[in-house]
Order: structure tokens, then C-alpha cells, then sequence
């Protein structure tokens, strides 16, 4: 039985440059064959992705650092920067393709993601081979919820890790079996486990990446999705370096 210890992302191709977002947002102002500086293009690419111009941006942080007199002043930079209009489709002139592995339930939370996103899976109707299973270390429920999250290792990891990878095992020996026997195999793939893993290429932009990024890497997140949305973060900054920075800052 093929495992995978954690869900993964790896770079196929992309469309654009730093510096056609940049061009892109430049046509606004008929001027879209500017040639800027390096300077010039991370400034704009900032102004781009906060909303407000660098000084202004600045000057908010440094009041809030300061401590500031009256809670009039406390709403007002507040909504400086919170309530700040991000011009974002710049960003989404771009493309990125990447080839992605994640168990089911990874990659239906993935596939929420759908503005600025297409993807491409494979299907259980058509292929036939036998399917690697997510096999990660089993941890207890955090302290305090019912729902979701995930806390320390559980203190029975090893028993629990034997038992769910013999029923992984029974799941996928079935699934041969009906294959072997005639059923079709859209049919044969319902007894597959929800760790049975799911490949797909997923092409969107660098804003919906973003967005993807700063989701699946929040606190409340899943922490089975954080090794992917690492991936993609890096895939990401090797090829926007400066927009990239612009947004995650």
C-alpha cells in the first residue's frame, strides 16, 4: 500500500512577472509600456496591495505603536487600515499552474476556493490503479472543542496508525476485487477511505493563491492543509517575489 505522510504542491508553470502586474495596473492611466524601477515597482506593487499609500500606511502603524489619546483617533486609524479598499486585480492578471496530491477531505476544502481558481482532477470513473493513502500521525482533540482543530500527538498514535492502515488495507483489497469482478469502476470507488489520496492540476492566479495561503494557514485551520499551502506559498514567492511580499505584508 502506497502512503503519503502529507499533502503536496509542486510548480508546473506560470504567466507573468512582477512587473506586469505592475503594467497592468498602469493601464488605468493609458501608461501600460511605463518602465519603472525595481524601487518604483515594489512601491506601487505595496500601494497595490495595502490600499493606501506607503507614508500613509506607515504613519498609521507608527500612531498605533504610539499609543494614541482618544478613541477617535483609535477608530480612524483603524479604519486606515482595515477598512482599506485593496486593488487586487492586478493581481489576478497573472497565472500559476501547480500539480497537487492531498487526501479527500483536503481536497474538498481546496475546491472551496473557487474564485480565480480551475481545476482539473483525476476521476475514479476512468482510472483504475490503486491509489496511495494519507497517513499521518493521529492526534487528540484540542482542549475545549467538539468541532474541529486537532491538539498533541494522541498517546495511542502507534495502536491507532496499525488499525487504520489495515482499514485502509481491507478498503482498497475490496476495491481490486470489484474491479476484478466486472463492477464498473465508478461504482468500485465508493468503498475507497477518505484518506485515499487525490491528484489534480489547479491553475489561478496570484491573488487566489493568496487567498487560498492566508486561509489554510490560519490558526483555525486545518493543520493537515499546512504543508501544501506552504508549498504554494513558495511556489508563489520563487515567482512574484516582490508582489508576493506585497501581499503577505
Amino acid at each position: 500500500m502506497k502512503t503519503i505522510q502529507a499533502p503536496s504542491a509542486i510548480y508546473v508553470d506560470h504567466m507573468g512577472t512582477d512587473k506586469d502586474i505592475v503594467k497592468a495596473a498602469r493601464m488605468s492611466f493609458s501608461d501600460f509600456d511605463q518602465d519603472l524601477s525595481d524601487q518604483g515597482i515594489m512601491r506601487l506593487l505595496a500601494y497595490l496591495a495595502r490600499g493606501i499609500p506607503a507614508a500613509e500606511f506607515e504613519k498609521a502603524i507608527q500612531d498605533i505603536m504610539d499609543g494614541v489619546q482618544d478613541r477617535e483617533a483609535a477608530v480612524k486609524i483603524y479604519n486606515a487600515i482595515a477598512n482599506r479598499k485593496k486593488h487586487w486585480t492586478p493581481f489576478a492578471q497573472t497565472a500559476i499552474k501547480i500539480r497537487c496530491k492531498a487526501p479527500i477531505p483536503l481536497r474538498t476544502q481546496a475546491f472551496k476556493h473557487k474564485i480565480g481558481f480551475v481545476e482539473i482532477e483525476e476521476s475514479r470513473r476512468y482510472s483504475t490503479t490503486e491509489p496511495a493513502t494519507y497517513s499521518p500521525d493521529s492526534k487528540t482533540t484540542p482542549e475545549g472543542s467538539i468541532k474541529q482543530g486537532s491538539g498533541d500527538i494522541h498517546p495511542y498514535n502507534k495502536t491507532i496508525q496499525h488499525d487504520y492502515k489495515n482499514a485502509c488495507e481491507v478498503a482498497l483489497t475490496m476495491y481490486n476485487r470489484m474491479l476484478e469482478m466486472g463492477v464498473c469502476p465508478e461504482q468500485a470507488r465508493l468503498v475507497l477511505p477518505q484518506g485515499a489520496v487525490v491528484n489534480w492540476v489547479w491553475t489561478g492566479s496570484l491573488y487566489a493563491y493568496f487567498n487560498y495561503v492566508v486561509t489554510r494557514l490560519d490558526a483555525h485551520a486545518q493543520a493537515d492543509a499546512y504543508p501544501m499551502a506552504h508549498d504554494i506559498a513558495e511556489i508563489c514567492k520563487q515567482h512574484f517575489p516582490m508582489a508576493w511580499e506585497a501581499l503577505i505584508n
